[in-house]
């Protein structure tokens, strides 16, 4: 019957105002076609007992509801439906099957064709995708957003948390993983998260240890672990004087290397810090002095001008390469860029590339896989290899 309606219909278009012959229709529906809104319900009905038969599966968990209730699993409105599902990963995957079945099979078994994968049905519409929201992404981003909350806002819910899975232990080293679920999911969203936020030093609170403001993630996971680590020292403020940063404290907290990128990439933080500090100070009464605040900032350049990195030539024979990469936002624009010169000093090979939306650390990555590519293309090689980031440093050398 149904295919009655939709192949009994013909055509004819108009040219000069002359029919030009009729053709027949094979598929589709006339605009206001009353059949149109019946066969959405007969579809969205498929749909909906499909959802429902997930409970059959007593490894699937949905909606967290009383037991004496009926369950459910989502809500189906007339522009959209709404999915409830336990986040865990067995539950997701079934869910994800039932859309996907709807979508590519027209029988319950045996095989069927796939028009299209399902990540290109997750992709925007601009992109010829449906526009599905991955279920397995969504959830990941909700408990980044949870650990990303638990570190930065002081409401009662991360009050709580705190009080209740950390103690009097900072959440970057707490390995309590006996709690809840969403703690559990919490603590792994961590290892991802946790890198990502830069702390700004213009609440006098930023802790050395536990805090990346570094730019090179929480110092405490970053010094050797035969470092002694300075326990007392918890604030950096307390790595500040009058005059800049504490030198002897510098050197006797931290490990050369980290103790130089401090001086350096730290600086513009720093410089916020002291503008923070002035305004803060006007705001309470204080006298604040504009041309002390540049007085400051000169002090801080004039002590980077005396710091002097020198670039050592690559041993008799060998290749070396300086890589880098940035990202403005971090998420944000980002580019790349590597610089390789032979053992004389002479540039061999320089590239700089814009590579769209990502972050610092994938930005790093990429410059040197790009290197890495253009060596192994041409038999480059013995190679060394310089990069100002400590965290591919880490990854390559399996830390």
């Amino acid at each position: 019957m149904v295919w009655n309606l939709l192949a009994n219909s013909w055509y004819s278009v108009l040219i000069n105002g002359q029919a030009s012959g009729f053709f027949h229709s094979t598929r589709g529906f006339k605009q206001g076609d009353p059949l149109s809104p019946a066969l959405f319900i007969l579809s969205a009905e498929v749909l909906s007992r499909s959802l429902n038969k997930l409970f059959e599966d007593k490894r699937f968990k949905g909606f967290g509801m009383p037991k004496w209730t009926d369950p459910f699993n989502h809500l189906a409105y007339v522009d959209g439906t709404i999915i409830f599902a336990y986040a865990d990963s067995y539950s997701l995957e079934k869910i994800i099957e039932v859309p996907s079945k709807f979508f590519w099979s027209n029988k319950e078994e045996g095989k069927s064709r796939h028009w299209t994968k399902w990540q290109n049905l997750c992709l925007h519409k601009e992109e010829e995708g449906v526009g599905f929201r991955s279920l397995i992404v969504v959830s990941k981003a909700l408990f980044d957003m949870l650990w990303l909350n638990l570190r930065t806002s002081k409401s009662l819910w991360s009050k709580f948390m705190w009080h209740k899975y950390c103690k009097k232990e900072m959440p970057t080293i707490v390995q309590f993983r006996k709690g809840s679920h969403v703690w559990r999911i919490m603590l792994e969203a961590r290892e991802e998260v946790e890198h990502e936020i830069l702390w700004e030093m213009n609440r006098r609170e930023t802790n050395v240890w536990h805090q990346n403001w570094t730019g090179l993630g929480a110092l405490y996971h970053v010094v050797p672990l035969d470092f002694p680590i300075n326990e007392e020292l918890q604030k950096v403020v307390d790595l500040r004087d009058d005059d800049g940063w504490n030198e002897q404290l510098l050197e006797q907290s931290f490990p050369r290397d980290i103790a130089d990128h401090i001086r350096l990439d730290a600086t513009p933080v720093v410089i916020t810090w002291e503008i923070w500090k002035r305004r803060k100070s006007m705001k309470y009464g204080g006298s604040v002095s504009c041309n002390r605040v540049i007085h400051e900032m000169n002090k801080t350049l004039q002590y980077l001008a005396r710091v002097r990195v020198t670039w050592q030539l690559p041993y008799e024979g060998w290749f070396k390469c300086n890589t880098d990469g940035a990202s403005r936002g971090n998420l944000g624009t980002s580019s790349y860029g590597f610089c390789m010169r032979d053992c004389a000093g002479n540039v061999v090979y320089a590239k700089a590339e814009v590579i769209g939306e990502t972050t610092n650390i994938v930005a790093e990555a990429e410059a040197i896989l790009e290197w890495l590519v253009y060596c192994v293309e041409r038999w480059l090689h013995p190679l060394i290899m310089e990069t100002d980031s400590m965290v591919m440093r880490k990854i390559i050398d399996g830390e």
